[in-house]
């Protein structure tokens, strides 16, 4: 594309500040770029005219970020402007780039070119090896988070780095199973993803003189330098940037500090917020239109962010004028909020073009999704949840129905081998293979090989003695009499949340979670649960329920699998995996204090992280905006009162509209019949 071609498109195609951004040259370039201001555009078109007008070397330009998905797009933004030469430009997350550099580099730290790279569930399993060899029974996700937060936050004190973890290990246990786990990646030719940026850092920054030369080797092939989201960059990301620029100062950076909300990953906005001091004659140029959200969003939103003091100030215009204002609803239960959102669904779906896709349902936490799952899959609407599972597939919601599930049908042989050991009671494996065994041998079930054991009454099959030592004997006929006799409660009692409920206390099963997960997972875990218990309340309040409906109703539920594959559908996800996402129509519920802002913040810099989450989540909406809050919420079948989050008092009465309409959260009897006959077809065809 010659010179003339590009100019004429940087005027059609870019605003003011736009071009200001992509024309300026010769000093570090900071700019601000607000939600929905076009910043990928400017970064390509950037890149464009650094080759075009500079003459910059293609492959001496980089240009880092996030996801991979990012950096495929900015590359084939580069090309369609500048076919023959785009090709050679780097366009990389930063592991990627780290990837190609020590496939170059590595032998100098004592690693072969053809090391392998581990993902989570990779470290994990090396993790839970090292855990059994050391006979620590932790759950190995908790160390592969420690140890990841730990790198990526350059934590070299084994105590700060476990202090989150405490009461896992005792301390002198901390740095010996970091250092047992970095000798085993070593040793093995292993690099986690953590250990990619680390290493490269290492190589960049040590004094030898081969890591020197290896530095001046990488450094003299960045002649260009730029990042994207420089606002979720951690302190190791930061440095490399730093160290690959080596005596060069040819950067620009592009980010919002609004939007850092991904300290739990070890970013700090604070480094996005100090670029002026690390670049003293640096220029900074505000992106100030955006062309996503509506003029009422728009204000709405910067009404809201601008409450936080750690920020830079700046200004936001909008390309839409007027539009919808915000709807703030008022709800009395979480299904009554469901059902809210799903009729307000009912009356924008096919006006203004908008489609399923076109909708977004953003919560705070993964358990919060519960209700309108439920909701969608009754009402047959099609949707997704994005970044976590159905909440039926949960592993405790599992082990918790299967408890049910048992129950009602002892014969359920994969249920029952799911639970019989979960908690742990003494029925390990080895224990579980002979009763397989002796059910097989004997042709009866699982359940029966039990009853047996329990009741010696059946002289035929005295020979079950010889299959177990007497612990185990004890142990099963333990784990029988508990399920028959919430056989007996579920089916005297119509309270069968109560009864459910009983029951999670007598097996302990809050303890033993808690004892395989940190405090933030187990209050994950809790959330869930909780929900759950909230629903069998539900069920049992409705006319003709019956504990085998229910069971049945969780079935369908959780092998309801048919949204996966839409994709016209409605998206349900937290507001942390919408962030770069926008919608016609975004739902933001469970907007209550203790949720968002989250009851954990303990310090002014988390409660401002907190504002960034709400302000992200106002600003993925393009035309319409709606935010509900519960005023009770149950938990283990108890009402606790709720209150609206105070980022609703921040946004202008102006630009809200209240909901007072009756909300209708009655499930009709053609729709039980229609979920009755579902799953009848399920089974039919399975």
């Amino acid at each position: 594309m010659g010179q003339f071609n590009l100019y004429d498109l940087l005027e059609k195609e870019l605003n003011k500040e736009q071009r200001d951004a992509v024309t300026f040259f010769g000093e570090p370039l900071l700019i601000i770029a607000p939600a929905g201001s076009g910043k990928t555009k400017v970064i390509t078109y950037k890149i464009a005219y650094l080759i075009d007008k500079y003459k910059i070397t293609p492959s001496k330009i980089v240009a880092l970020t996030f996801t991979n998905k990012a950096a495929e797009e900015m590359k084939e933004r580069v090309q369609l402007l500048l076919p023959e030469k785009g090709k050679y430009v780097i366009t990389s997350t930063f592991h990627s780039f780290a990837v190609r550099l020590l496939r170059k580099y590595a032998a100098i730290l004592g690693y072969k070119p053809n090391f392998s790279i581990y993902d989570a569930n990779d470290s994990e399993m090396v993790i839970k090896k090292l855990l059994k060899e050391m006979n620590l029974d932790v759950d190995p996700k908790i160390i592969a988070s420690a140890f990841s937060y730990r790198k990526n936050s350059t934590i070299t004190d084994d105590s700060y780095a476990f202090d989150i973890y405490d009461g896992f290990f005792k301390d002198e246990m901390h740095g010996k199973l970091y250092s047992n786990y970095i000798n085993y990646c070593k040793s093995h030719n292993i690099m986690d993803f953590d250990d990619l940026l680390l290493n490269l850092l290492e190589i960049l920054t040590r004094n030898e003189d081969e890591f020197k030369s290896a530095a001046l080797d990488i450094t003299s092939n960045v002649q260009y330098l730029l990042v994207d989201e420089y606002q979720d960059t951690n302190v190791v990301q930061y440095n490399l940037i730093l160290e690959l620029l080596g005596k060069n100062r040819n950067i620009t950076v592009v980010g919002d500090d609004d939007q850092g909300i991904y300290s739990f990953r070890g970013s700090t906005v604070k480094n996005i917020l100090r670029f002026e001091k690390d670049f003293k004659d640096c220029k900074i140029i505000n992106l100030e239109k955006n062309y996503r959200s509506s003029e009422v969003i728009l204000h709405a939103a910067h009404a809201v962010i601008k409450h936080n003091k750690v920020r830079k100030d700046k200004i936001m215009k909008t390309n839409i004028p007027g539009g919808s204002k915000i709807t703030v609803f008022e709800a009395q239960s979480s299904e009554e909020e469901a059902m809210f959102v799903y009729e307000n669904i009912n009356n924008l779906l096919f006006k203004d073009g908008i489609r399923y896709k076109d909708i977004a349902i953003l919560y705070r936490n993964n358990h919060l999704s519960r209700a309108f799952e439920e909701l969608f899959i009754i009402k047959d609407v099609r949707h997704k949840v994005w970044g976590g599972y159905n909440f039926y597939a949960r592993e405790e919601i599992r082990d918790i129905s299967s408890y049910l599930f048992t129950i009602l049908n002892p014969f359920d042989e994969v249920s029952l081998i799911r639970v019989i050991n979960t908690p742990r009671r003494g029925i390990g494996s080895k224990c579980v293979e002979k009763l397989i065994k002796a059910s097989l041998e004997y042709e009866i079930h699982i359940f029966e090989v039990m009853q047996s054991l329990f009741d010696n009454q059946a002289k035929s099959f005295s020979l079950f003695d010889n299959y177990f030592t007497n612990s185990e004997k004890d142990s099963i006929r333990g784990f029988y009499r508990l399920i028959t006799d919430y056989q007996k409660k579920f089916l005297s009692n119509q309270n069968f949340a109560s009864t459910f409920n009983e029951l999670i206390s007598e097996i302990n099963y809050l303890d033993y979670i808690k004892n395989q997960n940190d405090d933030k997972n187990f209050e994950k875990k809790i959330g869930y649960i909780e929900s759950f218990i909230s629903s069998l309340y539900n069920y049992q309040n409705q006319e003709s329920a019956n504990i085998y409906d229910i069971a049945s109703r969780i079935r369908l539920l959780m092998s309801s699998d048919q949204q996966e594959q839409e994709e016209d559908c409605i998206n349900l996800m937290t507001i942390h995996s919408a962030k770069g996402l926008e919608f016609k129509v975004v739902f933001i519920v469970a907007a209550e204090e203790g949720i968002i802002p989250s009851q954990k913040i303990v310090s002014e810099e988390e409660f401002e992280e907190e504002r960034r989450l709400f302000y992200v989540a106002m600003t993925r909406s393009k035309m319409h905006l709606f935010i509900s809050y519960c005023n009770n919420r149950s938990k283990f079948g108890k009402k606790f009162d709720c209150f609206p989050s105070r980022f609703i008092d921040e946004i202008p009465e102006e630009d809200i509209q209240n909901y007072d309409k009756t909300v209708d959260i009655t499930i009709t009897t053609d729709e039980i019949t229609s979920i009755k006959n579902m799953l009848i077809n399920k089974k039919g065809s399975s």
